[in-house]
């Protein structure tokens, strides 16, 4: 193809993040400003030297940023409204430090990429649990008038009152959640496939959406609840008493990953093996492998969803725009721990 923009791609990213890129880079230095009609997938594909396909993915990309806007019959533009914005992220320290917390670091360093790839700014706010919430709360008061917009998570529930009642600007409260019915049918069907019918699900508390699962017929699934936020000894004696009670349990689904390795536990102190003797389903986050001897069949959550979702809703909040969090959904990746072949 011909290339007249001399764009010379690396291998150190895929290429269409290095065309997105491009773009970002000529809106940041105000080449390309707002209301800008770029050209056609064809033309494009042309200047860049590369196929549309790879086009199309640069402009999901830019758009899924918040740069691009595309009309449909009509193309894409620059976004307006894309001065550069300031955001405060406002998080508790215990991210770092709880086991049951992992997810939500992994969230923070994600947010702080997707600033980075929008042209944003950003300023970190850590809180500790503290009963005077004004004290810790009075970094991020002295910034606001230089912040546009603020994000805020695990943070005390003290906190985040005294946040809600006195925050100036948009902000978003991360009210993101997982498809729970939508995790343990992929996990009872992949079980009622692999031959096992009597599996115990641990949830991380009360999950009434569980209830309206659609479980094949022939498998009988026990609910069973354990606060994450506990001792983990909670769910480990919950697994303990039913195995010993229902000696037919044949499997774990375990819902959420601070409960794997407590669940996990009971079940070797049980005597029982995997999975020759129980089959195991567990709750992870992409790019987190828990320890197991055999590679884990597991209901990935990919982090950089939520992460895409809550900049999605910052964005529409600072626009005045309504929006609606889509309940986050896992992908059910084989491992052996169900006797697969």
């Amino acid at each position: 193809m011909n290339n007249p923009l001399q764009f010379k791609p690396t291998r150190q990213a895929p290429v269409y993040r290095q065309i997105a890129a491009y773009f970002e880079r000529k809106i940041s230095d105000g080449s390309l400003k707002e209301n800008d009609r770029l050209p056609s997938t064809a033309e494009l594909a042309r200047q860049f030297g590369v196929n549309r396909e790879t086009i199309q993915q640069s402009m999901r990309l830019l758009t899924r940023q918040g740069l691009l806007e595309r009309a449909p019959g009509r193309g894409s533009f620059i976004r307006r409204g894309l001065a550069q914005k300031s955001v405060g992220i406002i998080f508790g320290r215990r991210i770092f430090t709880r086991p049951d917390q992992l997810f939500f670091g992994t969230l923070l360093r994600l947010l702080i990429e997707r600033a980075d790839d929008s042209g944003w700014n950003y300023r970190l706010f850590p809180v500790r649990d503290s009963e005077t919430p004004e004290q810790e709360l009075e970094p991020f008061r002295r910034e606001c008038g230089q912040l546009d917009a603020a994000i805020e998570f695990c943070i005390p529930e003290n906190i985040r009152q005294a946040l809600l009642r006195n925050c100036p600007l948009p902000l978003s409260s991360c009210l993101f959640r997982l498809d729970a019915a939508d995790l343990l049918e992929q996990a009872g069907h992949y079980l009622a496939k692999h031959g096992f019918r009597h599996p115990l699900a641990l949830s991380p508390g009360r999950m009434p959406d569980l209830e309206h699962a659609r479980i094949p017929a022939e498998t009988e699934v026990t609910l069973c609840a354990a606060d994450p936020l506990s001792d983990s000894a909670e769910a480990y004696r919950l697994v303990r008493r039913h195995l010993a009670a229902r000696p037919e349990c044949d499997a774990l689904i375990v819902l959420e990953d601070s409960l794997y390795v407590p669940a996990v536990q009971a079940a070797f102190d049980a005597g029982r093996r995997i999975p020759e003797t129980l089959g195991l389903v567990t709750h992870v986050n992409r790019g987190v492998e828990p320890f197991f001897p055999l590679p884990l069949t597991r209901l990935e959550i990919d982090p950089a969803e939520v992460a895409g979702q809550i900049s999605q809703e910052l964005q529409a909040r600072m626009e005045g725009r309504p929006f609606c969090y889509t309940p986050v959904k896992a992908r059910l990746i084989p491992g052996r721990t169900c006797r697969e072949r």
